[in-house]
C-alpha cells in the first residue's frame, strides 16, 4: 500500500513513497506458518502497526480486522491480505525469507550471491514492543480447521501464490 507516512520509519525519505523509484518490486515473505503466530503478538502488543495495518486492510479490501474474534483468525486474515496488498505491486519476484539465497539466485541474474548469515524467520518476533518482547505464541493443534472458510481460501491462495503451500 501506498502511504504518506508510515509508522516507525525516522528517516524523512524513507517514511513516504513519494522518493521510491524502482524499477522492479521484490516481495519478501514469510511462512504463514511462523509468521501468523508473530502477527498474534504485534497484533495486541503493536497498535501503531496493527492500526496502520487495518487501515490499510480497510481501504484496500473492505476488511475491518477488528471484526474476528479469534487472534488466530484475525492474524491469518492480517497475513493473506498485507500480501494481497504486496501482490497488487506486481513483484518481479518473491523473495521467501527461508529460502533468500536460492530465490535471489533465481530471480535476478547476473548478480554474485554468496552465503552470509541470514536472521531465522521467527528473529522478528523477538522484538521488542513499547520495551517488552514477547514470545510468539504456539498455533493450537488444528487451527487451519478452525478458521472459517473465507479465511482458509484466502489464507490457501495468497500461501500458494508466495510459494507456501499449506
Amino acid at each position: 500500500m501506498s502511504s504518506e507516512n508510515y509508522p516507525y520509519v525516522s528517516d524523512r525519505q524513507a517514511r513516504s513513497d513519494f522518493f521510491v523509484h524502482a524499477d522492479f518490486w521484490f516481495l519478501y515473505a514469510r511462512n504463514p506458518l511462523t509468521a501468523i503466530p508473530s502477527l498474534i503478538v504485534e497484533n495486541r502488543q503493536a497498535p501503531l502497526s496493527y492500526g496502520f495495518r487495518r487501515e490499510a486492510i480497510h481501504k484496500a479490501a473492505g476488511v475491518n480486522l477488528d471484526d474476528f474474534a479469534s487472534p488466530v483468525e484475525k492474524a491469518a486474515r492480517s497475513y493473506a491480505h498485507w500480501y494481497l496488498l504486496a501482490l497488487k505491486r506486481q513483484p518481479k519476484a518473491v523473495l521467501r525469507v527461508e529460502m533468500l539465497l536460492e530465490d535471489c539466485r533465481r530471480n535476478i541474474p547476473g548478480r554474485d550471491f554468496r552465503a552470509v548469515e541470514i536472521p531465522a524467520a521467527e528473529t522478528g518476533a523477538g522484538k521488542p514492543y513499547l520495551g517488552v518482547v514477547h514470545k510468539p505464541e504456539t498455533l493450537p493443534q488444528g487451527w487451519i480447521e478452525h478458521l472459517s472458510r473465507e479465511t482458509f481460501q484466502i489464507l490457501q491462495h495468497v500461501s500458494a501464490t508466495l510459494g507456501y503451500p499449506i
